[in-house]
């Protein structure tokens, strides 16, 4: 079932990847964003996967470079 699960999650990054590659991002920290959001928003809909895996610290690890891309993108505007 595990196996299932992270076919389909590999699936998906896939997907978000080619779309940014069809719209031309060039920026590392938009992809690596996109696959975090893509990591959390499948692992809310199946929470199964999170709970078989037991992935509290790489959704730390996760949660935390997010925020700091965020910040940093934030930043860059304000400046």
């Amino acid at each position: 079932m595990v196996e299932r699960d992270l076919l389909i999650f590999t699936v998906l990054v896939v997907i978000a990847t080619l779309a940014l590659i069809y719209v031309g991002e060039l920026r590392p920290d938009a992809y690596l964003a996109i696959t975090i959001l893509t990591y959390f928003i499948y692992t809310s809909v199946n929470y199964g996967f999170r709970f078989r895996v037991k992935l509290k610290i790489i959704d730390v690890v996760l949660l935390i470079t997010f925020a700091l891309i965020v910040t940093y993108r934030v930043y860059e505007v304000l400046k």
